[in-house]
C-alpha cells in the first residue's frame, strides 16, 4: 500500500527559480516564515526600549523643571492627566484588563514616574549631585521585563514551530484511529425499543449529547436531541409517543425525571428529550436573598426539573410598564407563600404594595406590618378600591403631562402593586363597583405602573370572577402562576398551551410515603418559559421579616388621591350606614372608623386604653373597636413597644407594661 498518500502535497519545485542556493531557501514558504518570525522578534524587541525612552523624557522634563524654579506639585498634576488620557483610550483600558497585574504594574509605574520626577525637580538631576541618572536607568531597565515576558516566548514558540519544516525531514504520518466510543445506554435502549423497526418513532436516533445542570449547578443527567429519521418522524408524533419513550427508557420515578420539549432550533423533525438522574423539584427551594434584575425586571422565582434553570417572575418591564398576575390554586397549595415571595421582592424593589385580604390577613400576618397598606374588613376593601381608582385617575393625569416615555420608577412614580388575595369573595369581586375598578386598571395599570396580583380558587368568569371576563383576560396575558388546582376545568380556565401535566394531575406529595410534600409545585407561565412543573421558592417569615423593608410611599400627587378617594369612601359608606340605605354597603358593610383618621395622639391613647380593658389584644380587636387601620395599628404598636408602654408576650398579642 503506497503511504504517501495521507501526506499533503507540498508545492511544486520542478522548475526551481533562478539563483543561488540561498535564494532558492529564502523563497519557500518556510524560509519566509523564519524571516517573519526574525523580523517580529527585532519588532517587539523596540518595545522593551519604551520604559527607557519614557523616562529619558522624564529626565529631560524634571531637569527643565529644576531649573526653571517649578513647583514638584506640576509633576502630579501630569501624572493626572495621563490617568485621565489614558483610561479614555478603549484600547488602553482593554489592555489593562486582560491580566490582573497590569493595572497594578502600570500604577506602579506611575506613582515611580511621579515620585522620581518630583525629587528631580526638587534636588536637581545632575550625576555629581545625585543617583537619580543611574535609579533612572535600572528603573527603566526593570520595567522593560514585562515587555519581554509577553512577547519574547511568543517569538521563541513561532521558531520552534517552524524550524522543524527547514531543517528536518518531515516524518512519515502516522494515522491517528481513535477508538470508536462506547454506545450510550440510552441510545442502545431507544434502538432495541422505540426506535426499533415496526416501532412507535421506527428509524428515529438519539444525537447530540449534552450534560444537565441543575439550578445549583450539579451535574444531573443528558439531553438529546431525537432526530426523526427517514421516517421524518414530527415533534408532534414524538409527544403522541411519550409513554412509549418512557416505558423504553424505563426506570424509577419516570414521569418526573423524562421530559420531552421542541427542539432548540425549531426543526419540525426534532425533539428534545432530557432523561435526569434526580427530581430537583423534591426538596424545598429556601429562598436566600433578593432576586431581581434590574436591567430586566425579572425574578427567579420557580426551578424547571428539565436543566433549563430558573422559571422567571416579570416584575416590570423596563420603559414598556408593568404585567399583571394570576395566581391559582386549591387550599395548601402555596398561593399565601408564593404571594409572600412576590410582595417581598416587590417591596424589596421600592414598590408600594397594597393588600388587599378579605380574610381578615390570617395567612400574612408577617407581611401587614411591611406593606404601604392593608385593607382587611369589607368597607376598608371598598374604601381601598376607591383610593385605587383616584390614584388611577391621577396617574393618568400625570401621564398626559409628562408623556409615557417618563412614567416609572425612576422618574419618581414607584410601582403601585396592589395585592388581592381571595379575589372570588363577595366583599372583592363579589362587588360590582370593586370588580369594575380592577377591570379598568388592568386595562390601563400597564403604562401607569399600576400592577394587579390576584390570587383566586376558581378563574371562572361564572364563579370565580363573577361575569369580569376582561378582567380575567388581561391577568391571563400576563404571569400565570398555575399550583395544584381542584379540577380539570379549573385547568382548562387558566391554559395557555400544551402543559406537560395538567395543574389538576399534580400529585399532592412527592412520595408514596407521603412525607415530601409538593406545596409549591405548579407552572410559571410567563410567556417566555418552558410549560413544564416548576417548583417556587420558598420565604419564611423569618426571612421575610429579616431582609423585606417597609413598603415606599407613594410619589405626592398618586398619594394624595389615593387619600382622598379613601376618605370619600369612608364617608359615603358612613351616610349609607346612618340612613339605613338598601345598598349593599349599607347591608354589608360596617363603617370601621369616624370618617377622616384620628391623629397619631389620638390613636395611641385609644390602643393604650383598649390594653387596659381588655389586658390583652390582637389586631382583631383593634379593628372591632374601629380605632384605626390595621397598617397604622402596627406602626404604633411598634412604637409604644420601643417606648416600653406596651409589651409583646405573644406573636401578634399586646398588652399594658407592668410599669
Amino acid at each position: 500500500m503506497n503511504t504517501t498518500t495521507d501526506i499533503p502535497a507540498e508545492p511544486s519545485t520542478a522548475t526551481p527559480p533562478q539563483g543561488t542556493h540561498e535564494d532558492v531557501q529564502d523563497k519557500t514558504p518556510v524560509g519566509g516564515e523564519l524571516r517573519k518570525a526574525t523580523r517580529s522578534l527585532v519588532w517587539a524587541s523596540r518595545k522593551s526600549l519604551y520604559p527607557l525612552a519614557v523616562m529619558g523624557g522624564l529626565h529631560v522634563v524634571a531637569t527643565g523643571m529644576h531649573e526653571n524654579g517649578t513647583s514638584p506639585l506640576v509633576a502630579f498634576g501630569g501624572a493626572a492627566a495621563v490617568v485621565v488620557a489614558g483610561t479614555a483610550v478603549g484600547r488602553v483600558r482593554t489592555w489593562l484588563g486582560k491580566s490582573p497585574w497590569r493595572l497594578r504594574w502600570a500604577g506602579g509605574c506611575l506613582a515611580a514616574a511621579t515620585a522620581w520626577t518630583a525629587t528631580a525637580a526638587t534636588v536637581g538631576t545632575g550625576m555629581e549631585q545625585s543617583l537619580l541618572p543611574s535609579v533612572l536607568v535600572t528603573g527603566g531597565s526593570l520595567l522593560a521585563a514585562p515587555w519581554w515576558w509577553l512577547h519574547r516566548p511568543r517569538v521563541r514558540e513561532r521558531v520552534a514551530r517552524v524550524a522543524p519544516k527547514a531543517e528536518l525531514p518531515a516524518p512519515a504520518p502516522v494515522a491517528a484511529i481513535e477508538a470508536p466510543a462506547e454506545p450510550h445506554e440510552h441510545e442502545l435502549e431507544w434502538a432495541g425499543h422505540v426506535g426499533a423497526r415496526g416501532q412507535a418513532l421506527a428509524g428515529s436516533t438519539l444525537k447530540d449529547p449534552e450534560p444537565i445542570f441543575d439550578h445549583e449547578g450539579r451535574s444531573n443527567g443528558t439531553a438529546w436531541i431525537i432526530d426523526g429519521g427517514p421516517q421524518r418522524h414530527t415533534y408532534g408524533s414524538m409527544r403522541l409517543a411519550l409513554e412509549d419513550i418512557k416505558a423504553t427508557l424505563d426506570r424509577p420515578n419516570a414521569d418526573s425525571l423524562i421530559y420531552l420539549d421542541q427542539d432548540p432550533e425549531q426543526y419540525k423533525t426534532r425533539g428534545r428529550l432530557v432523561v435526569l438522574e434526580r427530581n430537583p423539584l423534591a426538596e424545598v427551594i429556601n429562598w436566600q436573598r433578593p432576586g431581581l434584575d434590574p436591567a430586566t425586571g425579572l425574578i427567579p422565582l420557580s426551578v424547571y426539573p428539565d436543566g433549563s434553570g430558573w422559571a422567571y417572575y416579570v416584575l416590570y418591564t423596563p420603559r414598556w410598564g408593568v404585567p399583571h398576575d394570576l395566581l391559582v390554586g386549591c387550599p395548601g397549595a402555596g398561593k399565601s407563600a408564593v404571594l409572600r415571595l412576590i410582595a417581598g421582592e416587590s417591596l424589596i424593589s421600592g414598590s408600594a404594595v397594597m393588600l388587599f385580604d378579605p380574610h381578615n390577613g390570617g395567612s400574612f400576618k408577617e407581611i401587614l406590618p411591611r406593606v404601604t397598606r392593608s385593607f382587611l374588613g369589607p368597607e376598608q376593601i371598598y374604601a381601598g378600591m376607591r383610593g385605587l381608582e383616584a390614584a388611577k385617575n391621577e396617574r393618568l393625569q400625570i401621564l398626559g403631562e409628562v408623556g409615557e416615555q417618563r412614567m416609572g420608577p425612576e422618574y419618581g412614580h414607584p410601582i403601585l402593586h396592589t395585592v388581592v388575595d381571595e379575589a372570588s369573595h363577595r366583599t372583592v369581586l363579589g362587588t360590582r363597583g370593586i370588580g369594575e375598578t380592577l377591570t379598568d386598571v388592568s386595562k390601563e395599570g400597564r403604562k401607569l405602573w399600576i400592577k394587579l396580583t390576584v390570587a383566586t380558587q376558581d378563574p371562572s368568569v361564572d364563579e370565580g370572577f363573577h361575569d369580569f371576563s376582561t378582567l380575567r383576560d388581561q391577568l391571563i396575558a400576563g404571569n400565570v402562576i398555575a399550583l395544584r388546582v381542584a379540577s380539570a376545568q379549573t385547568a382548562r380556565m387558566i391554559r395557555k398551551g400544551n402543559v406537560e401535566v395538567h395543574p389538576d394531575q399534580l400529585p399532592e406529595f412527592f412520595d408514596r410515603a407521603q412525607t415530601l410534600p409538593t406545596t409549591g409545585l405548579g407552572y410559571v407561565l410567563t410567556g417566555g418559559g418552558s410549560e413544564l412543573p416548576s417548583r417556587t421558592q420558598f420565604m419564611s417569615e423569618e426571612a421575610f421579616l429579616a431582609q423585606v423593608p417597609v413598603g415606599s410611599p407613594l410619589d405626592d400627587r398618586t398619594g394624595e388621591a389615593f387619600e382622598r378617594g379613601y376618605q370619600e369612601a369612608l364617608a359615603e359608606l358612613e351616610r349609607l350606614h346612618d340612613s339605613n340605605s338598601d345598598d349593599w354597603a349599607a347591608a354589608s358593610v360596617t363603617p370601621l372608623q369616624p370618617v377622616g383618621a384620628p391623629d397619631d395622639a389620638t390613636a395611641r391613647d385609644a390602643l393604650v386604653q383598649l390594653a387596659v380593658e381588655k389586658g390583652r389584644i390582637e389586631m382583631s380587636d383593634i379593628q372591632e373597636a374601629g380605632i384605626c387601620a390595621p397598617s397604622h395599628a402596627y406602626r404604633l404598636l411598634n412604637e409604644l413597644k420601643a417606648d416600653k408602654v406596651l409589651t409583646q408576650p405573644a406573636r401578634g398579642v399586646y398588652e399594658v407594661a407592668a410599669s
